[in-house]
């Protein structure tokens, strides 16, 4: 038994440096966020903030320790000279360690129970709305639009429950969209729950953290990312492709990122544009083009399987057939 804990010791301790370092990189990029972020948020330093630079201090100092076994060329000892040393480490190094655990069980448990960051709640209709902010009435027409939206959807389910955490900054949203930082909204994998950029119900607006074509309509955005949960449900979790996935979550919001009468005349043109707004309009012409103007059955759009390459070139040709270069006259 003796022998079997040494072991597994021995392995833990050849596989820590790589979790620091996993952890000291995915932190140093949530600290290079946080330094872009202050300036527009007057240097006040958010809840996301304090822990990202918390897990990074922790995981640093974790690998520190290595430093020197490193240099000396000693990462290689015995499981014995491995115990003798893990048994005079420091309080410090003790402390530090425990709290690297706590922080990254603090970390798991943020993601799956996030309420506590969202004190203000209300249900209505479908949706349980989570917010950092009070929530005022202007909050429901937004989920009436939402709901509408997706109620003319071929993916509707009456009976489904939706949960939106609405963030007031952009840090927030990040603490779990983590790479992702940069959306308007999110789906979590874990239990379904949508967490929402910087929001504002009023307005029904959503705003990302980026420079340009960093606004959309909230309601819009709500009904994109339940879409995804449906969809999850109506294809039993079988993986869409992206370019349906994206294009029919963003066909049943009815509005895209990229401005679409623009759209449709660069792609009627031949011309492309970089940026990941014009690709999800794109997929949503696609998808609008298949449905309406193919009138494919909703079934058999989550069935067959369409090169959205070959799709593009038919579009695109029968945009020039019909002359339709304007979206009043697309649809």
């Amino acid at each position: 038994m003796r022998r079997d804990l040494n072991a597994a010791w021995k392995a833990l301790s050849l596989r820590r440096p790589f979790v620091l370092s996993l952890l000291l990189a995915t932190n140093l990029q949530a600290l290079l966020f946080l330094l872009l972020e202050l300036p527009q948020s007057g240097g006040e330093v958010p809840l996301g903030g304090i822990l990202a630079v918390a897990l990074l201090l922790a995981s640093g100092a974790g690998l520190a320790r290595y430093v020197p076994r490193w240099m000396n060329g000693s990462e290689g000892e015995d499981t014995a000279s491995q115990v003798r040393a893990a048994s005079t480490r420091s309080l410090v190094q003790r402390v530090l360690g425990a709290a690297l655990v706590l922080l990254v069980g603090a970390y798991l448990l943020v993601l799956t129970v996030p309420q506590p960051l969202f004190p203000y709640r209300l249900s209505y209709r479908s949706f349980t709305v989570h917010s950092d902010q009070p929530l005022s009435r202007g909050v429901y027409p937004v989920l009436d639009r939402a709901q509408a939206r997706l109620a003319s959807s071929a993916v509707y389910d009456s009976t489904a429950l939706h949960t939106i955490f609405l963030s007031s900054s952009y840090w927030k949203f990040a603490l779990f969209a983590r790479e992702h930082f940069r959306a308007f909204g999110i789906r979590s994998p874990l239990r379904g729950h949508i967490f929402i950029s910087k929001a504002d119900p009023e307005r029904d607006v959503v705003v990302r953290y980026a420079e340009a074509q960093n606004e959309r309509r909230l309601s819009g955005v709500i009904a994109h990312e339940v879409t995804h949960n449906l969809l999850q449900k109506a294809t039993s979790g079988r993986e869409l492709p992206r370019w349906k996935e994206e294009g029919y979550a963003d066909y049943v919001a009815g509005e895209s990122t990229f401005d679409y009468g623009a759209g449709v005349r660069l792609l009627a043109e031949g011309r492309s544009e970089g940026s990941s707004a014009f690709r999800y309009l794109k997929y949503r012409l696609l998808v609008e083009y298949l449905l309406e103007e193919k009138g494919v059955p909703f079934e058999e759009f989550l069935r067959i399987r369409v090169d959205p390459c070959l799709l593009e070139a038919e579009l695109v040709r029968r945009m020039h057939a019909q002359n339709r270069a304007e979206p009043a006259e697309f649809n």
